[in-house]
């Protein structure tokens, strides 16, 4: 049986081997040019193995398990790992992630929903090691008192169906989020996948009639919801369903055309008002461009749920990928760690899909009390640890059939740690009740 996570694995190690990639990821021309102990491939496979714990500690058992036949003959210390990762550019890891999501959708094997691909956009903050060159590149955030600390702005474009980070950025903590949804747009529509029919999501804090114009003129379908204090017009709705148009003020079609887009004042802008009634008995409005044809109105509170996916990743990344657990003081060090986590979840998306389908496949020799099961996420990562690596640097078709055999032991060993999703589980907020204990139990460290 072929196998979709193997064959991006494998585009994403041929880029990685590439001599013209190394060429474009070096700092400067002489930079890896000697025979080393540890080249440009070596080097950015150590940053991508999510270095957590003491970077020599890390250094030695990567050697250990990965250039086994090296560590009797000489040693790697941090000292050379830290110079030598100075001389690779961030974009190295966000070059290697373009061609993953490339390759990702060149076929129709991925998750729908009515024929849309759905996709989200939230920010989130990053917190930083507290050193004054971080304080100076991506500035503070004050706390309780005068306390501050050295944070930055994440936001991340995250395909909600089926677990892929399309883009992500890291900036400033002071950036807007409507500025890195306008720069992930810019960067979605470099892609080769951007005419693939696309719905994004966005959050309350999001809603901008610029914003909206700029969606629709590179034909994306936006799904907002907004704040009370939005447009009268469109808070005022009294029935869902209702098409309702807004124009641009002057002011408003300046930053229109500030992002690339031709606008003038007075330009009208229709939208779609959906009203949705929580469980609360709350009514949530959303706006979109989506016709009846194309999303009738039932459809959207499981649609606008899907938003939810992005939040559960962004749990993901900072509790079991430790996506703030950084391994430097440096912003060159903060950008490569940030984008190697991103990397390194997506290549573990796509073999957590693939182990989860195996099981449903077999599910009928098992016993099972639910519905749906999926693979747990901390044992998913720390099986992976230095197994993604290995596959990485396969050079098929060398390689392929003891990788392929590799790669299915693994799968299976994945499926023992199946664990079931209970339908309509919910853990209410108690926002009131601190953390009494640094080491939660249902929050174990998996690397």
């Amino acid at each position: 049986m072929s196998s979709k996570a193997l064959a991006l694995i494998n585009a994403v190690g041929q880029t990685l081997q590439d001599l013209g990639f190394r060429e474009r990821s070096k700092e400067r021309p002489k930079d890896f040019t000697r025979d080393r102990k540890v080249g440009f491939v070596g080097v950015l496979s150590m940053i991508l193995n999510l270095a957590r714990r003491t970077t020599q500690i890390e250094l030695d058992q990567f050697r250990e398990r990965l250039w086994p036949y090296q560590t009797d003959e000489s040693t790697y210390t941090k000292q050379s790992f830290g110079e030598a990762r100075q001389k690779i550019r961030p974009e190295a890891f966000t070059e290697l992630n373009t061609v993953f999501v490339n390759r990702y959708y060149d076929d129709e094997e991925y998750r729908t929903f009515r024929g849309f691909r759905v996709c989200a956009i939230d920010g989130s903050s990053q917190q930083l090691p507290d050193s004054p060159q971080l304080r100076a590149e991506y500035g503070v955030a004050t706390g309780k008192g005068t306390f501050a600390v050295a944070k930055a702005r994440a936001s991340q474009l995250y395909d909600v169906l089926n677990g892929i980070v399309v883009d992500a950025r890291i900036a400033p903590f002071r950036t807007g989020e409507r500025e890195l949804a306008r720069q992930h747009v810019e960067a979605f529509l470099r892609l080769a996948i951007h005419q693939i029919a696309t719905i994004m999501l966005f959050d309350r804090g999001y809603p901008s009639l610029p914003l909206l114009l700029y969606l629709i003129s590179h034909h994306i379908r936006p799904v907002m919801r907004v704040p009370v204090s939005f447009y009268p017009k469109i808070i005022g709705v009294a029935k869902s369903n209702t098409w309702v148009t807004l124009t641009l003020s002057s002011a408003q079609a300046r930053q229109v055309r500030a992002m690339g887009v031709e606008a003038t004042a007075g330009t009208a802008v229709r939208l779609r008002v959906i009203k949705l009634r929580l469980s609360t008995g709350q009514i949530e409005t959303l706006v979109t461009t989506l016709t009846e044809e194309e999303m009738p109105e039932e459809a959207f509170d499981e649609l606008y749920a899907l938003r939810w996916g992005i939040e559960v990743h962004y749990g993901q990344e900072k509790y079991a990928l430790e996506i703030e657990n950084f391994s430097g003081i440096t912003p060159r060090v903060i950008a490569q760690d940030y984008h190697a986590t991103i990397l390194f979840g997506n290549l573990s998306a796509v073999v957590k899909q693939e182990s989860e389908q195996q099981w449903d496949a077999r599910r009928d020799q098992y016993q099972r009390k639910y519905e749906r099961y999926r693979i747990n996420y901390r044992l998913l990562i720390a099986t992976l640890k230095y197994r993604m690596i290995r596959w990485l640097w396969a050079k098929p078709p060398v390689d392929f059939e003891r990788q392929q055999r590799r790669f299915q032991s693994t799968v299976v060993r994945l499926m023992r740690y199946i664990v079931p999703v209970i339908p309509g589980r919910k853990a209410p907020r108690n926002k009131k009740r601190g953390r009494t204990n640094k080491f939660v139990i249902t929050l174990r460290r998996c690397l």
